[in-house]
């Protein structure tokens, strides 16, 4: 049998390869909705929730699900890395100290106070307080970019899940809804 496998024509061999690649294929299952994607994986994941589940398959599937939202750190912890990254920005624009007059001033407290220095002046703003306002304006330039940049990189793959559990899209506050919002209390 072994040499009549050999004896057979390089064209016999090729259609008997495309026959077997071709049975390897088999159609979609009948309940994946439009447009969803199929993912193929070596091992069914023992567990979904990414901070148990020790087996290989369970590891890509944290992989592909939580990529935006966590990362697993050399020590095999969980690392919340788009918490940590909007906690950054937040950290970088208000005083996020406990208590209420820690001395702590980000970009908030500083634009505050600059409002408060030219507002409480007769004349025009100093040199110093317009150049202030610019390197102000930069750090708040700077912090908006930061912001758009993981809005739309990583929080884009959230918005596909959102979706699919019929829940409301990630989206900044517009002035008019922040001011409605504290009205409210």
């Amino acid at each position: 049998m072994l040499k009549e496998l050999f004896a057979l024509s390089p064209v016999r061999c090729a259609v008997m390869s495309l026959c077997v690649a071709l049975a390897a294929c088999a159609a979609p299952p009948n309940d994946v909705p439009p447009g969803a994607v199929v993912v193929a994986i070596r091992q069914a994941p023992n567990n979904l929730d990414p901070r148990f589940g020790s087996d290989e398959g369970s590891q890509r599937v944290a992989q592909l699900v939580y990529a935006s939202l966590m990362d697993i750190g050399n020590d095999l912890r969980v690392k919340p890395t788009l918490a940590e990254r909007l906690d950054k920005i937040h950290q970088g624009l208000t005083a996020t100290r406990e208590g209420r007059f820690t001395g702590e001033e980000q970009l908030r407290e500083k634009l505050g106070s600059l409002y408060g220095a030219v507002n409480g002046f007769d004349g025009r703003p100093t040199e110093s307080q317009l150049s202030y306002q610019q390197t102000l304006g930069q750090r708040l330039a700077a912090a908006r970019k930061d912001f758009e940049t993981l809005m739309t990189k990583d929080a884009a793959g959230l918005e596909k899940d959102l979706k699919a559990k019929s829940l409301e899209p990630i989206r900044p506050m517009s002035q008019e809804e922040w001011a409605k919002k504290q009205e409210r209390g």
